[in-house]
Parts: structure tokens; C-alpha cells; sequence
């Protein structure tokens, strides 16, 4: 048996043929390259602005809750120190109350005796 002759003409246009085959899968692929990267920036932006975005609402949160708390903790104080003095007039009043009694039973006893 013998090889099959080819023309060398034919395999150079074949192989020339190969080439630009190849070549354009190369530059194909390049481009999805490139479009995949110009895609993960994009999402690489979008996701940075939006978690500085979330940081910054946390932030504003954090703040809010803090100055609630704080102002929470002074109407709590102001409220201990309303309660203690309520607590120390009642105390007066039922002083007041007790002395008076006294005097009252005493001015009795002084009328009848």
C-alpha cells in the first residue's frame, strides 16, 4: 500500500486554513475575556457602592439608637430624681399631718382640761 499524494499546495491552503481558524477562536475567546472582565468590574463597583451604602445606613442606625439610648437613660434619671422628691414631699406632708394632729389633740386637752 502506498500514502495517499497530496498537493503541498493543498496542505499549505489547509494549514493556512487551521491558522485562521484557530486564530479567530483566539480572538474570540479574547473578547469574552475582555467582556467577562468589563462584567466583574461593573458587579465590583455596583457591590462597593452598595456596601458602602449599607455601612453608611448603619452607621446613621448605629447613631440614632445611641442618641435614643442616651436619651432614654436622662428621662429615666429625671424620672428617679421626680419620684424621689415626690416621695420626700409626701414624706413632709405626712410630717406636716402628724404635727398637726398633735396639736390638734393637744389644744383639746388643754380646752378640756
Amino acid at each position: 500500500t502506498s500514502l495517499p499524494c497530496f498537493p503541498v499546495s493543498d496542505l499549505l491552503l489547509a494549514h493556512r486554513a487551521d491558522a485562521f481558524g484557530l486564530a479567530a477562536t483566539v480572538e474570540a475567546l479574547r473578547d469574552e475575556v475582555r467582556s467577562l472582565q468589563a462584567y466583574y468590574t461593573d458587579m465590583k463597583t455596583t457591590s462597593d457602592a452598595l456596601m458602602e451604602e449599607k455601612e453608611g445606613a448603619l452607621l446613621s442606625k448605629s447613631r440614632e439608637v445611641n442618641a435614643l439610648q442616651k436619651q432614654q437613660a436622662e428621662q429615666a434619671r429625671a424620672m428617679a430624681e421626680a419620684s424621689a422628691l415626690a416621695d420626700q414631699r409626701v414624706a413632709r406632708v405626712e410630717e406636716l399631718q402628724g404635727r398637726a394632729n398633735q396639736s390638734e389633740q393637744q389644744a383639746v386637752l388643754l380646752h378640756i382640761g
